[in-house]
């Protein structure tokens, strides 16, 4: 088995499910990225706002065109065997009185959510609260124009149906310079395309030593340097897809703040 970049074991394929109150029918909203947070010994599936609640972050719109919102999210966990497996799990969203994700202390302005969840015994993916962080946007390390990627599955593809791809992208707003007024956000230029809401965005350096640890059958390319700058949250402006190629990233500062807003708020 050929090495595998560590890094592309920290994105997770999600399919956010409705489900039709009058027949049970479930209605699958397409495909999405999360990734593992743990604090306090718990573990948390982070993703948007707007993948776990089914709304527009800014303007509290129901997105889907048959008015539902997802009560469960399908999470594709790869499994450290030799085979690469997969071991698909369900994560309930919704009870009848509450969600069961958290958000940030401001709401849904901030679109970043997180789930604590059992993950499947055996996978293989890494947490992003083990990479070495910028203490925030405005931090020395990323300037504006610098490379990152940003490792999801657009379009829901995914290599041999269960790796992500890598998107190169460039940080297009001053990480210094708020953006909307908010010190957490910034912008980057990608060609983005749906299903990548909710991917890891990272700084990765170039040089990589195959390392082989535990029971793993394989290898793990570890990259020598790398930087969580945040998670995307979704393309700005434009008309149609084609007329913007800006995204949207929320520091790790957010996700550490929604990991930590215990509060679960009651539906309606």
């Amino acid at each position: 088995m050929r090495p595998i970049h560590q890094c592309s074991l920290y994105s997770i394929f999600l399919e956010p499910i409705g489900i039709v109150e009058s027949t049970g029918e479930e209605v699958v909203f397409g495909g999405a990225t999360g990734f593992l947070f743990r604090e306090d010994e718990k573990v948390f599936l982070v993703s948007n706002y707007h993948v776990f609640s089914g709304l527009n972050a800014e303007t509290n719109v129901v997105l889907h065109s048959t008015g539902l919102v997802p009560s469960k999210v399908r999470a594709h966990f790869l499994l450290d065997d030799s085979e690469m497996s997969l071991d698909i799990i369900e994560c309930q969203l919704l009870t009848e009185d509450r969600r069961m994700w958290q958000e940030h202390p401001s709401g849904g302005m901030v679109d970043v959510a997180a789930l604590e969840i059992t993950p499947p015994i055996g996978h293989a993916h890494f947490g992003m609260d083990e990479i070495v962080e910028a203490p925030g946007l405005g931090d020395d390390f990323f300037r504006v124009n610098q490379e990152v990627s940003v490792i999801g599955f657009p379009a829901g593809v995914r290599v041999n149906a269960r790796l992500p791809v890598w998107k190169r992208s460039v940080i297009a707003s001053e990480p210094f310079s708020p953006l909307a007024g908010n010190p957490n956000r910034l912008l980057i230029d990608t060609a983005s395309r749906p299903g990548m809401s909710g991917s890891p965005v990272l700084y990765v350096g170039k040089n990589v030593s195959p390392i082989g640890f535990d029971d793993r059958k394989g290898l793990i390319d570890f990259p020598s340097v790398k930087v969580a700058l945040g998670i995307y949250s979704g393309r700005i402006g434009g008309m149609d897809e084609f007329s913007a190629q800006l995204g949207i990233v929320w520091s790790m500062d957010c996700v550490k703040q929604v990991v930590r807003n215990r509060r679960l708020n009651e539906t309606g």
